[in-house]
This record gives C-alpha cells, sequence and structure tokens, in this order.
C-alpha cells in the first residue's frame, strides 16, 4: 500500500497555527526553512514535513522521527533501518508526499503552465518530442513525460546525475541502464499533473488530502 498525503495552499498560514507547526519540526530543519526566501517556499517545505511526519507516525513512527532522517550521495533522504520509503514533491499550491513499505518510491507533482519547449530540447529523446508536438495538449503531455522522469530518478536516487533523455516511457513502465520501474498517474488537480513511480509492479495506492488551515482537522 502507498500511501499519498495531499495538502493545497494558497495563502499564508496564521502566524500562531505557523508557529505551532514550525515547532514540530528539528532544529536544523527549521534552520532549513528559514533560509528559503520566498514565503511560498518555506510553507511547501514546512508542509511536506509535516505530511511525512504524520504518515510516518501514522506507522508507527514516534514523533522525533525525523530527527532520524539521514541523506545519500545524491542527496536523497531515507529512514536507518527501516523497511518504509517516502517522497516529497511540490508546486504551485500543492504539496504531496508518497509513503510505502517494503518498496522503492519517487513522487513528482507539476503546475501545467505554459512552457517554452526550447528551454527543454535535452530532456526528451527524438520520440517522446514527437508525441509531445502531435498532442491535443502538448503542454500537458510535456508534464506526463517530465513527471514520469522526475519520479523515476527520485526513485532510483542518483536523481539528475542520470541523463533525462535516456530514460524510456512505454504505457505504465519506465526503463533506464537496465532497469525498469512502475509508473501510475495521480488524480491531484485538473490544473496539475503528477506521477509516482516505484519498484513494484502492483500495489493499492490511496490519495488523501490534509487541509493544516483546519487544525481540528489535523492529527499528528
Amino acid at each position: 500500500m502507498i500511501e499519498i498525503l495531499c495538502s493545497k495552499f494558497a495563502k499564508l498560514l496564521a502566524v500562531d497555527l505557523w508557529r505551532q507547526y514550525e515547532c514540530m519540526l528539528p532544529v536544523e530543519l527549521r534552520k532549513k526553512n528559514a533560509s528559503y526566501l520566498k514565503w511560498q517556499d518555506r510553507h511547501a517545505h514546512l508542509i511536506g514535513k509535516l505530511l511525512l511526519l504524520r504518515g510516518l507516525k501514522e506507522k508507527g513512527y514516534g514523533k522525533g522521527i525525523l530527527e532520524e532522517i539521514e541523506y545519500g550521495s545524491h542527496g536523497r533522504p531515507f529512514l536507518r533501518e527501516a523497511d518504509v520509503d517516502f517522497n516529497i514533491s511540490h508546486s504551485g499550491q500543492f504539496v504531496i508526499c508518497a509513503i510505502g513499505t517494503g518498496m522503492r518510491i519517487g513522487v513528482d507533482i507539476e503546475e501545467i503552465k505554459p512552457i517554452d519547449f526550447s528551454y527543454f530540447k535535452q530532456v526528451m529523446n527524438v520520440n517522446q518530442w514527437k508525441t509531445i508536438n502531435w498532442s491535443d495538449d502538448p503542454a500537458k503531455m510535456f508534464y506526463t513525460y517530465w513527471t514520469i522522469k522526475e519520479s523515476m530518478i527520485k526513485a532510483d536516487s542518483r536523481g539528475l546525475s542520470i541523463p533525462l533523455s535516456s530514460i524510456l516511457v512505454k504505457d505504465e513502465k519506465v526503463s533506464y541502464d537496465d532497469c525498469t520501474w512502475h509508473t501510475r498517474a495521480l488524480d491531484i488537480d485538473a490544473n496539475y499533473c503528477a506521477h509516482i513511480t516505484t519498484d513494484q509492479p502492483a500495489y493499492d495506492c490511496l490519495v488523501r488530502k490534509v487541509d493544516f488551515f483546519q487544525p481540528k482537522e489535523v492529527y499528528f
């Protein structure tokens, strides 16, 4: 089972509510949050960590679990000696956090916006560009490929050291370097494209929304 915790923010959290939530983060994560210049980035970072904390606590981990997060050589976060994997992504007004057990997970969400394709010629192969340009909705098709590839490299852990143009996408399979991953679309919002990629071919996936602007509905 993979749980996708999803939250939306379109404005600033009230100051007292922000302080209440901020206190749930370890000191190092608070420092990192404070380093972001834009309030949107600070909110996305905070909400992402709160979604992760909630999801992990629901799986039986303690309130201090965020302090145990370590980072691999390419910056991928993980929990040592734990069978749970997780990944966070945010774009626009949405933050999503995927959590699963016994598998590797990568997730990505992108707001569908007008795009100048000339800046991204190196991220798709020839056939993918043909599919994008011949599509009824080229922007949506571009973000479909983009979120699939981003979720795959996040699951793989090597990140952007993998050349995006070398990643092959066919149906619900993603291939690179003799490895095959499995991907599926997530229905988050009509104006966003999101995908999850994992090393497991079959799994249940549950999307749940969390509204941090309604503290009575939020529990930890």
